[in-house]
């Protein structure tokens, strides 16, 4: 392997500056930072950059329905996965935009693998402590006639609600880091 000439190691030492200090000029102007996620979805041009308060998130929404399988194949080919919403502010920044769009989307999470044990599409569980408020209504989730194992968020509450999965609906993809 070649070592790096001066004038190399010069233009990284100059590039590493430039981007430390458009961070700390961010910060001080109260600013969000431009990160890994911005630049992922301005090079992704399907998928905009949607901040609500302390959450931010790149996501593409689809114009046309689909199952969840193939929901999720879609976001899959994408480079993304089915919008993952933990905590409160991207519940925020979901709902907010189901004003918007008033229809029902599909999102990542499901109890396909075990009945009652939701799971994020990043793999974490949904503590059912978690459920009430922030994501179900009290009557949800409830596995109308033991078939419904892909959530929703469902206009008819601005909430999540299981639904079965064979149903086309929109959904959201959401580009990770």
């Amino acid at each position: 392997m070649k070592p790096a000439s001066s004038v190399h190691i010069v233009l990284l030492v100059i590039l590493c500056v430039i981007m430390v200090h458009g961070q700390i000029i961010n910060k001080s102007n109260g600013r969000l930072n431009n990160n890994i996620m911005s630049i992922a979805c301005r090079k992704n041009p399907d998928f905009g950059q949607v901040t609500y308060e302390s959450a931010r998130m790149c996501l593409f929404w689809s114009n046309d329905t689909k199952t969840f399988a193939d929901a999720k194949a879609d976001c899959e080919a994408r480079g993304a996965r089915l919008g993952v919403f933990k905590g409160a502010d991207k519940m925020a920044l979901l709902t907010s935009q189901l004003s918007i769009w008033s229809r029902d989307i599909w999102i990542g999470l499901d109890d396909i693998q075990n009945e009652g044990t939701f799971v994020w599409h990043d793999g974490t569980v949904l503590d059912k402590k978690d459920y009430y408020p922030l994501y179900f209504d009290i009557k949800n989730p409830n596995d109308f006639e033991n078939n419904q194992d892909c959530v929703q968020l469902w206009i008819g509450t601005n909430m999540m609600d299981d639904d079965n999965c064979y149903v086309a609906k929109h959904y959201v993809c959401e580009k990770v880091r």
